[in-house]
C-alpha cells in the first residue's frame, strides 16, 4: 500500500524519524512478521524490537514519479516491519514522503489511525497508552464468527 505524501516547509528529519520509531513502539502490527510452521501454515510472530531506518535521498535529475517508483519493492513476510519510509528532497523547503506498508499489516481505518498518530507525535504530543493490540481484536472477532 503505497502513498507519497507532498511535505511543504521545514522538515525535522530527527523528530520525523523518532515518530516513526514511537508508532513501531505503540503498535504491534509494525513489529509483525509471517513465518510457515512445520505443516506449512503462516504463523503471525510479534517481535519486541525492529530495526527501522527512515531513509533519505534527494531528487537531483529523477522524477518524483521515478523516485517514487524506484522506491516500491516486494516485502519479504519474514522480515519486520513490513513498511518502509523514505524522504526525498526536492528543495529546502520541499519534500516528498514516501511510505510503503504491506497490506497483511493494516486496513483503510489503521492507515488512517497511523496517519493521525504520526501527526501527533511528529509534532511532540503524547499519546494514551493502548488498551488493546489489532490481535486481540482478531481473537474476538474470529470467536465471535465460530460461537453462537
Amino acid at each position: 500500500m503505497p502513498a507519497v505524501l507532498e511535505l511543504e516547509g521545514k522538515l525535522n528529519l530527527e523528530r520525523m524519524d523518532r515518530a516513526f520509531k514511537e508508532l513501531i513502539k505503540r503498535h504491534e502490527s509494525l513489529r509483525t512478521s509471517f513465518e510457515q510452521d512445520a505443516g506449512g501454515d503462516p504463523v503471525q510472530r510479534i517481535h519486541d524490537e525492529v530495526p527501522f531506518t527512515l531513509q533519505t535521498t534527494v531528487l537531483g535529475a529523477r522524477t518524483e514519479e521515478e523516485a517514487a517508483a524506484a522506491f516500491i519493492k516486494p516485502f519479504d513476510l519474514s522480515q519486520a516491519p513490513l513498511f518502509r519510509a523514505q524522504i526525498v528532497k526536492v528543495s529546502d523547503e520541499r519534500h516528498l514522503l514516501l511510505v510503503d506498508m504491506h497490506h497483511i499489516i493494516s486496513d483503510g481505518v489503521s492507515v488512517n489511525i497511523l496517519i493521525r498518530e504520526f501527526g501527533e507525535l511528529y509534532n511532540n504530543r503524547k499519546l494514551p497508552a493502548l488498551r488493546i493490540q489489532y490481535k486481540d481484536y482478531a481473537v474476538w472477532q474470529e470467536g465471535f464468527k465460530t460461537g453462537d
